[in-house]
């Protein structure tokens, strides 16, 4: 299906290198069997001796069949760029992120409009009002900020970390945050997943680096880092009140987190 190219603004200020990594988990696992996850091998119904009891079968019902509500595809969006690997949604717009760095905004599924980042390929997406937050393969966290004028246009008005914020950790480690340990500010490996704290105005990135991250979103301030898995860190959920779940490619499925009681106040 053949598209025409809209006009895909480049983020000129992210000077930012690409530079790949590699996770720890990988999925060809040669010690693994496809049909070992297929989710037919692993039903009960599909042992189950009620399969095969002719009390299961519709005709033998002197009751009349209940409506079923019908569940289908309703429409596809195409566009031949390459993987999509995130997606984020509010109201009737859809953005989706792909290897081609590109993200893509789609409203009433038709394509709208999209921007560009220099460097990443777009690993997971998040919607906060006005601000879309993007993670990405290089360690890095963009944000953008909707036009108020043209909701078409979406610029590029930070990154978390900061390039300051990296440059101090790197000459006074000890102080990465105000009388608290030194900790990594910024994610080794990909940012694989996003969640948000409204109320608290938090964001917790994870990574495959094997660690989360808490945010605090009015300052775009690196306030924890936590090595919370023995593998990538897949899925991050923020479950309000400062409760953080994830989930990992090391098998445990989610770990809960306290509140930050030492974080300062985090509120936009």
């Amino acid at each position: 299906m053949a598209h025409s190219d809209p006009n895909i603004p480049s983020s000129s200020a992210d000077s930012d290198d690409f530079a790949p990594r590699n996770s720890s988990f990988s999925a060809y696992d040669p010690s693994r069997l496809s049909g070992e996850g297929s989710p037919m091998m692993m039903s009960p119904w599909n042992q189950s001796p009620f399969a095969k009891s002719p009390w299961s079968d519709a005709a033998a019902s002197s009751d009349p069949p209940a409506a079923v509500p019908q569940t289908g595809l309703v429409g596809s969006l195409v566009r031949e760029e390459g993987h999509i690997y995130s997606l984020a949604a509010r109201d009737n717009v859809l953005y989706t992120g792909s290897d081609s760095k590109n993200i893509r905004v789609w409203k009433d599924l038709h394509e709208f409009s999209a921007f560009k980042s220099n460097s990443g390929l777009v690993k997971a997406i998040i919607i906060s009002g006005d601000r879309i937050f993007t993670g990405h393969q290089d360690g890095k966290i963009r944000l953008w900020r909707v036009g108020p004028k043209d909701p078409s246009v979406h610029k590029r008005v930070g990154t978390m970390p900061t390039f300051f914020d990296i440059f101090k950790a790197s000459v006074r480690p000890r102080l990465n945050y105000k009388g608290k340990r030194s900790f990594p500010i910024k994610h080794t490996d990909a940012v694989s997943c996003l969640s948000i704290d409204e109320e608290e105005g938090l964001l917790y990135s994870a990574s495959w680096d094997r660690t989360f991250k808490v945010w605090r979103v009015g300052s775009s301030k690196c306030v924890e880092s936590v090595r919370a898995h023995e593998d990538a860190v897949n899925s991050v959920v923020s479950a309000g009140g400062g409760v953080v779940y994830t989930g990992s490619a090391d098998g445990k499925g989610m770990e809960g987190y306290s509140n930050w009681d030492s974080i300062p106040s985090a509120k936009y």
